[in-house]
């Protein structure tokens, strides 16, 4: 086994399926590998892993024609492996991403934060998406707790692709691509009818790419909650970005009652069942609404700051939603 640090690379974003054999096999593309690591906790992937290479040619060629390919479905990020851990799990060194433009791509997203700077520490971006699309959230990781301060300071508020984005610092220090867990699909086009120009909360997913020119498949017409329910009261409904993973509905019900009357109430969940960091309240009159989100916005719920605004679209609600 080789002695050199220089042979030693971290390998983020593994897919829980992947294998050590699986895993030699595609660093084995830059050079011979001497051996593989995947990291576990209680018998199960934490999403990194370690491969040694037979010298710190294949290594640096590992990073350089690697970093970005899929291996199971997700796209892998290489580096040098300097620390016991990845720095992407120090706490406060990464920041969620909210309200992002429907046009925003995971790379472009990573180009923003790194702009002209080598030092900015951008190790990692993702634009998480739902059924093929954005959900207008993203998170983007850095080296250090400081360097994702500095990109908060000067990102939060900045426009992006059109839209006004907000940045937040975030604690998460699971592996990346763990929250929500959305598996690789094309990102859908935006509607005919000016399309989704506001971006959705929350965290989460795998990272995005790739696709990004595939057509959107015509969108099957939405069903009324109930027989009695007449067009949706959009001008009643807030959208409710960067809930805690904990966040029930029947909490964000709760909640949004020190406002007014709220007549539903739904938390996101992916295929999984796991939250996706967002929800959809709806008051029985648009003054509540307006209340809600005079008064919440930017407010504490179970330890995060949540960002309420207007939903301005017809979101298709799902049958988990809660009266």
């Amino acid at each position: 086994m080789a002695e050199d640090a220089g042979c030693r690379v971290w390998v983020g974003n593994v897919a829980y399926s992947t294998t050590k054999e699986s895993l030699k096999t595609f660093c084995a593309k830059a050079g011979k590998v001497n051996s593989v690591e995947i990291k576990e906790s209680g018998g199960r992937s934490k999403g990194w892993g370690i491969a040694e290479f037979d010298s710190p040619d294949g290594a640096q060629r590992a990073i350089k024609e690697l970093t970005d390919q899929e291996l199971d479905g997700r796209r892998l990020l290489l580096k040098l492996d300097k620390e016991p851990q990845p720095s992407s799990s120090q706490p406060g060194a990464r920041v969620d991403v909210q309200n992002l433009s429907t046009d925003t791509t995971w790379k472009a997203l990573k180009d923003y934060f790194r702009g002209e700077s080598e030092s900015s520490g951008v190790v990692y971006a993702d634009v998480i998406k739902a059924n093929g699309a954005s959900t207008g959230n993203g998170v983007v990781a850095f080296e250090t707790a400081e360097q994702a301060q500095a990109a908060q300071k000067k990102f939060d508020n900045t426009d992006l692709d059109g839209s006004k984005i907000v940045v937040q610092i975030s604690n998460d220090t699971s592996p990346l691509g763990k929250p929500g867990g959305n598996p690789k699909q094309p990102k859908a086009a935006k509607q005919a009818a000016g399309g989704r120009g506001r971006g959705r909360g929350g965290r989460g997913g795998g990272r995005g790419g790739g696709g990004d020119s595939a057509p959107r498949k015509p969108r099957p017409p939405r069903e009324p909650r109930d027989a009695n329910a007449g067009p949706p009261q959009v001008a009643r409904r807030v959208y409710v970005g960067n809930l805690s993973y904990r966040t029930s509905w029947q909490n964000l019900k709760d909640y949004f009652r020190e406002v007014g009357n709220v007549v539903y109430c739904d938390v996101m969940r992916g295929p999984d069942k796991r939250s996706k960091g967002c929800g959809i309240v709806e008051f029985e009159t648009k003054e509540d609404a307006q209340k809600a989100i005079d008064e919440k916005n930017d407010s504490m719920l179970q330890g995060r700051k949540i960002f309420v605004r207007e939903d301005r679209e017809d979101r298709e609600l799902k049958e988990g939603g809660k009266k």
